[in-house]
């Protein structure tokens, strides 16, 4: 059971994840290579299950503004990357349930952002939630994630690509990436 202090499913965690991973395939036609867990939380049994699931990525963490692949700590060949996110500025979420922000100022906030990422070292990870109430489910809400990925796509120099794009690109290249334990 998992309560709102808790994210620990115990020894189920790996049959919960199989059973959720078979369920997303099905649906789509496609398994999934990346995750994200509820509040970036996750157990000692999580990274290696999805590992085993074939999974590429995990998006949960917070600690860093770059992607890292993990070191297996046999030498051998990466095959995991973590893929962080912001959820302070880069995340809906903070901003209207916590914040009561005004979707002008979390647009101008992303811009924001995104020019300092662009003109340093770290890349932009946009969480976006579809509900009214703390995401970008509402008509003035959604024009400013529309006039936000405007703004980024028109900017040269970029490239926009999926999290299942950006993990495949760090593991083609794991000599690029530090490695953390």
């Amino acid at each position: 059971m998992v309560t709102s202090t808790s994210w620990d499913l115990g020894e189920r965690e790996p049959e919960l994840l199989e059973k959720t991973h078979c369920i997303l395939t099905d649906l789509t036609g496609v398994a999934p290579v990346g995750w994200c867990s509820p509040s970036g939380r996750k157990s000692r049994l999580t990274i290696p299950t999805l590992r085993r699931l074939g999974y590429r990525y995990d998006a949960s963490e917070k600690d860093d503004d770059l992607p890292y692949v993990l070191d297996d700590r046999a030498g051998g060949l990466a095959d995991f990357v973590i893929l962080p996110n912001n959820t302070v500025s880069l995340d809906d979420y903070p901003f209207y349930h916590t914040g009561q922000a005004l979707a002008s100022e979390v647009l101008e906030n992303w811009i924001e952002e995104f020019e300092a990422l662009r003109t340093s070292d770290g890349y932009v990870h946009l969480t976006v939630h579809p509900m009214a109430g703390s995401g970008s489910g509402t008509p003035a809400r959604a024009a400013a994630v529309d006039a936000f990925l405007s703004h980024v796509s028109n900017t040269s120099g970029v490239q926009i690509v999926t999290l299942a794009e950006l993990a495949e690109h760090c593991l083609d290249r794991p000599q690029e990436w530090r490695a953390r334990p």
